[in-house]
């Protein structure tokens, strides 16, 4: 009985020291508060939620206690409702390993005092409204996973990034990044999965990135430039990476013929390119390549949806509801589908404006098993 008193005493402890320390000490724990600590030597090492903490601290982030919580290893803030800009004192966690402030509303630049969390090794900031990219992030050399995606960044890559020598999974995909892709990329001897579609990037394709070990790369909705062989050349299409299955360029402006290479892929779109002929949708090698050559670009925005399914819509005006796309497929039925791979399933209908290709990204959902992964 005194056994089962302890463990019982312990756990509420636990609860309600997690709740004073994490509330600064104006607000007021409320009785439907569900966040949970895990402790390790009577320390609080996590903080992982199942209701939104914005509730509990009037949205604001910088609210939180950081500096009560030196022990910190793990923050789970998902969808928690959180506002305003990524504290400074967040740099104070230095034991912290994975942060995940993923699908809130947070704003601003991230904080250059991020630099300071040397054991950080996932990094999730997607799906919310930062605008700028800190130099400093070159300074988290432990880190493998980083998702800024779905956010307002501007700017250029920061060539700072070059310094993550551990990073295996890159996503800035879907933001205002301009410039060039940086050469140092190349020097990111890990990573297997890059994604900077649906940016601004211009230029050409650095061949130090097929030097890499890429296993996905994303690079549609840009302006890159080049003829299609450079391209291949340059990510390793040619021999030298052996690994890579999985590429999108479409939506770019790359000239030229198409290589045989290619057949190695397991899936590839160069749709909406400015290559010679039109190859239409092929099953080559039991993969799936989405070649429509020579079509007009358009506007083309994502949407998004409240499942977080992103969708990229090809056709001639850019001008489609998303309850048009629902009822050419009937709610996406099967018979509509032309084909699956990595980054989703692709699906034909016939609209009133001409017919349009639709590739429909379970983003939030491809990528939990990497979250996973990531996270254990």
């Amino acid at each position: 009985m005194g056994s089962l008193f302890g463990i019982c005493f312990a756990i509420i402890s636990t609860a309600i020291l997690l709740l004073l320390i994490i509330l600064s000490p104006s607000q007021t724990v409320t009785a439907n508060s569900e966040a949970e600590a895990l402790k390790s030597s009577g320390h609080v090492v996590e903080i992982k939620t199942t209701i939104p903490v914005g509730a509990l601290v009037g949205g604001q982030l910088d609210k939180l206690n950081f500096l009560a919580l030196p022990h910190l290893v793990r923050i789970h803030l998902r969808s928690a409702k959180l506002e305003g800009t990524i504290p400074i004192k967040i740099s104070s966690l230095s034991k912290l390993s994975i942060l995940d402030l993923s699908s809130n509303s947070l704003t601003g630049a991230i904080p250059a005092q991020i630099g300071a969390l040397s054991n950080l090794t996932y990094l999730d900031l997607s799906f919310n409204s930062l605008t700028a990219i800190p130099i400093q992030i070159g300074a988290l050399s432990n880190l493998k996973y980083l998702g800024l995606s779905v956010n307002s960044l501007t700017g250029a890559v920061p060539i700072q990034i070059d310094a993550l020598s551990n990073l295996t999974y890159l996503d800035l995909s879907f933001n205002s990044l301009t410039g060039e892709i940086p050469l140092d990329i190349g020097q990111l001897s890990q990573l297997t999965i890059l994604d900077l579609s649906h940016n601004n990037l211009s230029g050409v394709i650095p061949f130090q990135i097929g030097n890499l070990p890429l296993q996905q790369i994303d690079l549609s909705q840009n302006c890159i430039q080049g003829t299609i062989n450079s391209v291949f050349a340059s990510i390793g299409i040619f021999g030298h990476n052996e690994f890579l299955l999985q590429v999108d360029l479409s939506h770019n402006n790359l000239s030229g013929v198409i290589p045989r290479a290619l057949l190695k892929l397991s899936t590839i779109d160069l749709s909406y390119n400015a290559l010679e002929v039109f190859f239409g949708l092929l099953f080559l090698g039991g993969g799936l390549f989405l070649l429509k050559i020579k079509a007009k670009k358009s506007n083309r925005e994502p949407l998004v949806t409240n499942e977080g399914d992103i969708f990229k819509i090809w056709n001639f005006n850019g001008k489609i509801a998303y309850e048009d796309i629902v009822k050419a497929t009937q709610d996406f039925e099967i018979s509509y589908c032309i084909g699956t791979g990595g980054y989703g399933s692709v699906y034909r209908a016939e609209l009133p404006n001409g017919r349009v290709a639709l590739k429909k990204l379970h983003r939030l959902e491809g990528e939990s098993d990497i979250r996973q992964v990531f996270q254990e």
